[in-house]
């Protein structure tokens, strides 16, 4: 269903309960008051039109705000309740919900880059990230949520052109994993008969060279105007390094990412700078990283990384090893068989002289009075160790 059918819909039920004609554009008015917006123009500024899925980020169509909005646009008092009533039931049967652009995004992001802690678009210490996890599947991007996000779109919402290239990018994925042929495809250009085989190869490989043209369009639109997040997967999909040129705070971003991508693109410096962020976060895999192939010419800095681990409850001058079989699975007594060693050394430094060692104790204490306080705003009680 296309934002034109659903529109045309609504107005056929609103006018058989309100007894008289509507008009479409007091349907928008009313659509955007089922999800609790003041106007239209406000909703589609900010929202869009979504299959709806579990979750606090898909909000469900309620009367309540119909009614006021019904009551604005001088419509029969006496059938204002009926008609809103109808509005609901007609969305809620077709499991029509909305969603913010911003959370549509963190969806979307979490969906591409599974592996992040922290994917947020915009930072939001109250919320819960498993509200906005859902399962992608073709049934989600429907033609209602592709008008919407293309209405956004060509009104420059940033957010609106990343979440269609976020779209893509997993249709590319996805497709990239499917048969596609150029062969076939070339030979349906040049007019031969196909096999059906060989058209499905075709068509495939049509779609994928679509989908991709429309994630660079969007992705490069998004980045261009201005959002951090599409800026870095344009580095990450496009070696372009207008992010790092740009010198974007991007507080909301994986740190430990934003390095991986720097490191790719060959900027030492960089990766330097988004390792030391995650270490300042509380990240100890960073701290051991840093203090082994970054920071190690600087003594008291790789000590302050040691004590701020230590703080958060890891011991980074134990050695890690494990027992595994021969593949490199966790050995199993059970299975039984040669048992190999791995994991690595524990970080190995010369003593500080005791001045040196007091102000990386201090700088320790202060990153993780700051960590400490952070999770804590955020309802996150895992620091159990303080600084000696």
């Amino acid at each position: 269903m296309t934002s034109k059918e659903l529109a045309h819909a609504l107005q056929l039920r609103l006018q058989a309960d309100v007894g008289k004609p509507v008009k479409k554009g007091h349907v928008y008015e009313l659509l955007a008051a089922a999800f609790g917006y003041k106007s239209h123009a406000s909703f589609i500024s900010s929202s869009v039109l979504a299959p709806k899925r579990s979750g606090s980020a898909f909000l469900t169509p309620l009367a309540s705000g119909i009614l006021n909005r019904f009551e604005s646009l001088a419509y029969p008092a006496n059938a204002s309740a009926k008609a809103a009533a109808g509005l609901v039931e007609m969305l809620r049967g077709q499991e029509i919900s909305a969603i913010s652009l911003e959370s549509l995004v963190r969806c979307l992001r979490q969906e591409h880059r599974p592996h992040q802690d922290d994917w947020a678009v915009s930072q939001g210490d109250d919320d819960d990230d498993s509200d906005f996890l859902f399962d992608f599947d073709d049934d989600f991007a429907t033609p209602l949520l592709l008008d919407g996000l293309n209405a956004a779109a060509d009104k420059d919402n940033a957010l609106a052109h990343f979440a269609l290239a976020l779209i893509y990018m997993i249709e590319v994925d996805q497709g990239n994993e499917a048969e596609g042929s150029q062969y076939w495809h070339l030979q349906r250009q040049q007019g031969h008969e196909l096999s059906e085989t060989a058209k499905a190869w075709a068509q495939a490989y049509e779609d994928q060279q679509s989908h991709a043209a429309s994630l660079r369009f969007h992705l490069q639109r998004a980045a261009a105007l201005g959002l951090p997040a599409a800026m870095l997967e344009m580095a990450d999909r496009f070696d372009d390094a207008s992010f790092f040129e740009a010198e974007s705070s991007a507080a909301d971003l994986d740190p430990n990412t934003v390095a991986e991508i720097a490191a790719k693109l060959g900027r030492p410096e960089d990766v330097h700078k988004w390792l030391t962020r995650a270490a300042e976060s509380g990240d100890t895999n960073a701290m051991r990283e840093l203090i082994e192939n970054h920071d190690h010419a600087d003594l008291q800095r790789c000590w302050k990384w040691l004590y701020l681990a230590e703080a958060l409850g890891t011991d980074l001058t134990d050695d890690q090893y494990v027992g595994i079989h021969e593949d490199g699975s966790p050995f199993d007594d059970d299975v039984g068989g040669p048992i190999y060693a791995d994991g690595r050394d524990g970080v190995s430094l010369q003593l500080l002289i005791p001045e040196q060692e007091l102000e990386a104790r201090t700088l320790a204490q202060s990153l993780f009075s700051k960590i400490k306080a952070g999770r804590l705003k955020r309802g996150v009680d895992t620091i159990r160790f303080e600084i000696d």
